[in-house]
């Protein structure tokens, strides 16, 4: 279990706890400028890879952030995210990020760019690919939320 609290984005409309999210990372160019098109079309590559096509199945976005957290950069990513997951009202946007900028990516997300559906943008969380999470409710006064990582494990032979 980790927890992370104080540089993450909660919409006031998200109900939480959620549980067996898969994550997935889209194939971003993590160094120089994003490309909005460019981001979208990588993520929509990797939600093919876990999402069934139902309304109700929710999909975390995995994102390894590299270089200066510059406002360009994330409103450019934001904007990728937006334009990829459309207006699937149903599920609420999960994005789990390695780095300190899930706030910062949150509000642009929920408050310039107006997503229609919920944001769930936590950082400080390391995972793999194909990876499940957990998120628990939001632990008062601390305001931290619960994660719990699920990983599958494969024998090798």
């Amino acid at each position: 279990m980790q927890l992370s609290g104080t540089t993450i984005h909660l919409s006031d409309d998200v109900e939480l706890p959620v549980r067996n999210v898969p994550v997935t990372f889209p194939p971003l160019e993590l160094d120089g400028e994003f490309r909005a098109v460019a981001v979208a079309a990588a993520i929509r590559t990797a939600m093919q890879r876990v999402d069934d096509g139902s309304e109700a199945q929710r999909v975390a976005l995995g994102i390894r952030w590299r270089g200066e957290p510059h406002y360009r950069r994330l409103r450019a990513l934001a904007e990728g995210i937006a334009l990829a997951m459309g207006p699937r009202a149903a599920r609420p946007l999960i994005l789990m990020i390695d780095r300190d900028v899930a706030r910062l990516l949150g509000h642009i997300l929920e408050h310039e760019l107006k997503v229609s559906h919920g944001v769930v943008s936590i950082d400080g969380i390391q995972l793999r690919e194909f990876d499940y999470v957990d998120i628990g409710e939001v632990i008062a006064p601390a305001n931290v939320v619960p994660v719990v990582i699920k990983s599958l494990l494969f024998p090798v032979h």
